[in-house]
């Protein structure tokens, strides 16, 4: 196993990234291909296609059961190296309740552990990003990225950014959200678990405003 890390900063027609709505239980058969770039549409428990590279990204505060899915679906997509791009400062102005977000050093922390405790065979590349398209822009190697559903256009520009670099496109993995629900308990807070959704909790313990 090696883990290493670093930091980053980083017209063609856009390429489209809508999930078709249809639903497959396969997942190696992907859900829509446009300009040769593949979309897979996985849920919990199912095995995304594999590839040498993948690559995955987000901000990882307060790393719960949607962070766990979703790096668990991107060690299932990767072979031999995972890039983990986790969100710097310059990333973080305009997030809510900012005061209670962790530092990067604790993210890291906790995101490297979490990785080595469930597929330590992997070279895990985990770096600092400051861009929209981190390490996934640059990466000659990279051939896959796994998103949540949500920020799925995301994969839409990191294939642009790609595109100017010269870089073939990388194929998307989609993973459907987790519930707050599953995460919280009863009655707490609906819709999906975010880092959003935990902050706010500790912003009112903190505040006494709950």
């Amino acid at each position: 196993r090696q883990v290493s890390t670093q930091s980053t900063g980083s017209n063609r027609p856009s390429l489209l990234f809508r999930l078709q709505k249809m639903s497959t239980s396969n997942p190696q058969v992907p859900n829509t291909s446009i300009q040769g770039v593949k979309v897979f549409e996985v849920t919990k428990g199912q095995k995304p296609p594999s590839y040498s590279v993948a690559a995955v990204g987000g901000t990882f505060d307060h790393l719960h059961e949607g962070h766990h899915l979703l790096l668990d679906t991107a060690m299932a997509a990767a072979e031999k190296r995972l890039i983990v791009g986790i969100s710097g400062e310059a990333l973080l102005k305009n997030k809510k309740y900012a005061e209670m977000l962790e530092s990067f050093e604790t993210r890291k922390t906790k995101v490297v552990s979490y990785l080595n405790s469930k597929k330590p065979s992997l070279i895990f590349d985990v770096q600092e990003i400051s861009d929209a398209a981190g390490p996934a822009g640059t990466d000659p190697e990279l051939e896959v990225l796994v998103l949540s559903k949500e920020t799925l256009k995301g994969g839409e520009t990191v294939n642009k950014v790609r595109q100017n670099n010269h870089l073939r496109p990388v194929d998307i993995v989609s993973i459907s959200l987790v519930s707050a629900q599953q995460g919280l308990g009863e009655g707490e807070f609906e819709g999906k678990l975010s880092s959003t959704v935990l902050r706010r909790i500790e912003f009112e313990k903190k505040h006494g405003t709950k």
